[in-house]
């Protein structure tokens, strides 16, 4: 048998003795139902134990009060009976319960009291019976006379000394009293338990509130970091261990943004000093090339070569737009602009890619005008990749769907294209920096751009999963009529970039 399985069965057999409750999903609820539970099982412990006590006093308090009464009874015995029984049946009549006189071998002289107490005699042991008979006294709380429930107190008391009639011992039984008042009790207990539970629970819901929230504005605070953004320092508050994960996630809030800047900063100073070199390149190359005496296989190398230097051009072309929009440097000549006439041009400039690739579209554009408030060529370079990626994901034969809905504040472009199954994860995926879900060509970098360059202008876009397969691609830009003011700077955390 392997090492670990005593242990797995011992394990197995306390899961089955005690089984794991599944435990609350949020920390507030955890907070509130674990003082709700302590005040509960303390409440139960309490009442548990004041019964017992009480049970216990009453039961100790009826016993030595029928002792007293018990030795009473031999005291009055011994005095003539004209006088001493009147004055025995009255003081039993005031105490409760059943009196017996008993001889020496155990027989009945007498007897006063309840004749419903009067089989209580059985209720004492042979062996007790016989001790007090000895001239030992007994004092007993059984669980009750016959046919009667709750508890009995039985109390016998030697004669001390020989009586008349042969009398040797007074044993008298009587019902512990105080069952109506524990009734009482718990019935005010009851109340004040139910103010104080809930009590509890709102002091508990508080507290729990005054332990989460800061917790809370931490998780928002660190999802918009993990998000890209990073907010101010975060609100030092509750106790000492949450404002010091506080003041730990303001410093890795600053460090990262600083970071951040300066990745930014460097991607675009990087992005534009590559661009000179790169056109020097260029146009070096286009001059062998149109340099005579060249042959073919010369050419083809240089050829080759313009194509490398105009790709990796684009690529630092697309890299700098990035970088200006993510610092919010990037210039933006903002006019209104029909964004169903700009989708349109950018289709049929597209067509020829589209037709290689046997791919069509199918249009829904309202014959009206749809103004938008947007950079004419950044709006273009937004549809031109969107377009672009739907004809390259869409399989050949197909047709990828676009239509255009004009809102109230935003006009919304929805493309969809058939193809593959996408999950929600990899479709939001799409929007990272360097994402490729294919070999074909670019760097990754279309849909970023266009998303950035999208909330640039205040717009949005986003990518779902069709159920059918396939990925529907909405994009919302802002109407003409809702464009803000031009001297309002807005920084990239806001999803404007502004002019440097």
């Amino acid at each position: 048998m392997p090492a670990g399985a005593p242990q797995g069965a011992a394990a197995a057999r306390r899961r089955v003795l005690w089984p794991r409750l599944p435990a609350p999903a949020h920390l507030w609820s955890q907070l509130v139902l674990g003082t709700v539970s302590i005040v509960i099982a303390t409440s139960a412990a309490f009442a548990v134990l004041l019964a017992v006590f009480f049970g216990h006093y009453f039961a100790t308090a009826r016993v030595s009060a029928l002792t007293a009464r018990a030795r009473a009874v031999g005291a009055l015995w011994n005095h003539p009976p004209q006088r001493a029984l009147p004055q025995i049946a009255a003081l039993v009549r005031d105490t409760g319960g059943h009196c017996w006189v008993l001889d020496a071998q155990g027989g009945t002289l007498a007897q006063f009291g309840s004749p419903a107490l009067a089989g209580a005699l059985a209720l004492l042991a042979p062996a007790r019976e016989s001790a007090l008979l000895q001239g030992r006294p007994v004092q007993v709380v059984t669980s009750g006379a016959a046919g009667q429930g709750g508890r009995t107190a039985v109390v016998g008391v030697p004669l001390a000394q020989p009586a008349r009639d042969g009398g040797a011992a007074v044993l008298w039984a009587a019902p512990v009293r105080g069952r109506d008042i524990l009734r009482a009790v718990a019935a005010r207990l009851g109340i004040v338990a139910a103010a104080g539970l809930l009590l509890a629970v709102v002091l508990a819901a508080w507290l729990a509130s005054h332990l989460t929230g800061p917790i809370r504005r931490l998780e928002i605070a660190a999802s918009q970091i993990a998000a890209g953004r990073f907010p101010a320092q975060p609100g030092a508050e509750g106790p000492a261990e949450v404002r010091s994960l506080a003041r730990s996630l303001g410093h890795m809030t600053a460090r990262l943004s600083q970071l951040d800047s300066q990745r930014r900063a460097f991607l675009a100073d990087v992005s534009h000093e590559l661009r000179t070199p790169l056109a020097a390149v260029r146009g070096a190359l286009e001059g062998i090339r149109a340099a005579a005496g060249m042959d073919a296989p010369s050419l083809q190398y240089v050829d080759t070569a313009l194509h490398e230097t105009a790709r990796m051009s684009r690529l630092v072309d697309d890299l700098l737009a990035l970088a200006r929009a993510e610092a919010g440097r990037l210039v933006l000549q903002r006019r209104p602009v029909d964004l169903a006439e700009e989708t349109a041009r950018v289709a049929l400039s597209l067509e020829p890619i589209a037709s290689r690739r046997r791919v069509g579209f199918r249009f829904d554009l309202p014959e009206e005008p749809v103004l938008v408030d947007a950079d004419p060529d950044r709006l273009s370079q937004v549809l031109w990749n969107l377009l672009d990626n739907a004809a390259r994901h869409t399989p050949g034969g197909c047709e990828a769907r676009v239509a255009l809905a004009p809102g109230a504040e935003h006009a919304v472009l929805r493309l969809q294209n058939p193809g593959a199954v996408w999950s929600a994860e990899d479709a939001a995926g799409l929007f990272e920096r360097f994402e490729r879900r294919d070999t074909e060509g670019g760097a990754g970098l279309g849909l970023a751009i266009a998303r950035t360059l999208a909330r640039a202008h205040g717009g949005d876009l986003e990518a779902e999963p069709l159920p059918e397969g396939g990925l529907a691609v909405t994009l919302r830009w802002p109407r003409a009529a809702a464009r803000r003011p031009a001297d309002r700077p807005v920084g990239p955390e806001e999803g404007d970039a502004v002019q440097a």
